[in-house]
């Protein structure tokens, strides 16, 4: 909604859909009730849960001439809670499957995605050039201090005398609040076609000691490439991302049975997206 022609606001409230696929080795970390002290203890685990949620945002933007204009935006905390199933099977790292625990649960996992402050400039400092910055607050450590697991309904009677029919679990996160500082250049080749550029850098928000190579969101640096083409009331922007690869050593690890001690997780990332518009 524009306000006046320097002032402009704007709102959005948007639905979420989440899934989790995931098939590894799993260590109980804080189970309760754990009536057998079983935390520490490994089993395969396949889990696959999905679910919906929603987010909303606010923004503001002031411009004050032209060429130049100001934004700042909040988007909201939003939890998403997924349900589905998890298959186990603790001899299966033994090369013993299916072994005499293997176990079918109704699963619940939920995942929280941090609230987020974003602060940012445009200037048109040349007819055809753009130069934007952007600086952005990201709260993991409200959103991303722990994962809550749940399960419920176990198959197995021989697993349920150890761990029970329904238990919950929580994998200690601790990641750390962010910001990340964003820089872009806009070139108009033509009123039609732009071709874009930029970088930025974020510190890594995971804290070595409960870093595993499922939770490796370590990159810091990273580079974007795009083209866009603009016609009439249709547009297309192909965009290329690429994160530096980089490097975080585990020391001891504040995770149960000391399984990623020692260790060190790399990480490099290409991606690519296309985006297409309509306007009505």
């Amino acid at each position: 909604m524009k306000i006046n022609p320097k002032w402009s606001f704007g709102a959005s409230v948007g639905l979420l859909y989440n899934q989790n696929e995931l098939e590894t080795p799993y260590i109980f970390q804080n189970l309760s009730p754990d009536p057998n002290s079983l935390n520490g203890a490994k089993t395969l685990l396949d889990l696959r849960t999905s679910g919906f949620g929603w987010d909303g945002q606010v923004g503001v933007m002031f411009k004050p001439t032209t060429n130049l204009q100001f934004g700042l935006s909040y988007n909201c905390e939003s939890t998403i809670r997924t349900t589905g199933s998890a298959f186990g099977d603790p001899y299966a790292q033994f090369g013993i499957s299916p072994g005499p625990l293997a176990f079918h649960y109704n699963a619940e996992v939920d995942n929280t995605f941090p609230q987020t402050i974003s602060l940012g400039t445009a200037w048109r400092f040349q007819p055809k050039w753009r130069l934007a910055l952007q600086v952005d607050w990201i709260n993991w450590s409200h959103a991303i201090n722990s994962l809550p697991v749940k399960l419920s309904g176990g198959s197995n009677p021989g697993v349920n005398g150890a761990l029970g029919a329904n238990f919950s679990d929580s994998i200690p996160m601790n990641w750390s609040d962010e910001f990340v500082y964003r820089a872009g250049l806009e070139y108009n080749v033509t009123e039609r076609l732009s071709l874009r550029a930029g970088y930025c850098y974020g510190r890594n928000p995971v804290p070595a000691d409960t870093l595993t190579p499922m939770t490796a969101a370590i990159t810091e640096h990273t580079i974007t490439a795009g083209i866009g083409y603009h016609r009439k009331n249709f547009g297309v922007d192909l965009a290329y991302q690429y994160d530096l690869p980089v490097s975080e050593h585990v020391g001891t690890s504040g995770l149960r049975s000391g399984e990623y001690s020692d260790s060190t997780t790399r990480v490099q990332i290409h991606w690519i997206g296309l985006t297409t518009s309509v306007k009505f």
